[in-house]
This record gives C-alpha cells, sequence and structure tokens, in this order.
C-alpha cells in the first residue's frame, strides 16, 4: 500500500482517521462528501484524500482512484462499454 510504503511507523493511519472526522464534522466546506461519493465507503475516500495530498499515487493507483472520483453510473457505463 502507497501510504504504508511512505510511512511505514504507522503515522498515515491516524492522520487518515483525522480526515474522516473532518468528513464526519461537515463544518468545513472543504471537507464534504459530492453526491457522487454519497455512495462510496467513507474511510477510503479518507483514505485517497491523505494519498491525493500526500502526492503518494503511482501509476496504477492513479487509474484506480478514478473510480472513487467519477459518478457510480458514469463509472459503470464506461466499464460495461469497455466489455462488450
Amino acid at each position: 500500500m502507497l501510504a504504508e510504503r511512505d510511512d511505514p511507523s504507522g503515522h498515515w493511519k491516524a492522520q487518515v482517521e483525522a480526515i474522516l472526522g473532518y468528513y464526519e464534522d461537515g463544518s468545513n466546506k472543504q471537507y464534504r462528501y459530492s453526491r457522487e461519493q454519497n455512495s462510496r465507503d467513507h474511510q477510503v475516500i479518507a483514505l485517497h484524500r491523505y494519498c491525493k495530498d500526500q502526492g503518494l499515487f503511482d501509476a496504477v493507483a492513479k487509474s484506480l482512484s478514478r473510480t472513487y472520483e467519477y459518478d457510480r453510473g458514469y463509472f459503470d457505463k464506461l466499464v460495461s462499454s469497455r466489455c462488450r
């Protein structure tokens, strides 16, 4: 995992939990779930935000992270059109 590789001490876990708390609090406009994110796992969104803030993306992670940035219906249409 990128976060673990970057910070083997495990401090990244506390930072991800803090980010999750910011989202759950809802008072900070920077940390509000978009319409697309409401149906997603909120812990994954916090981890995604941490990795993005730390600049921890590689090519594979960047491609995978797009699934959380797109609306689920739109992404499903993209995937199904490629599988035909």
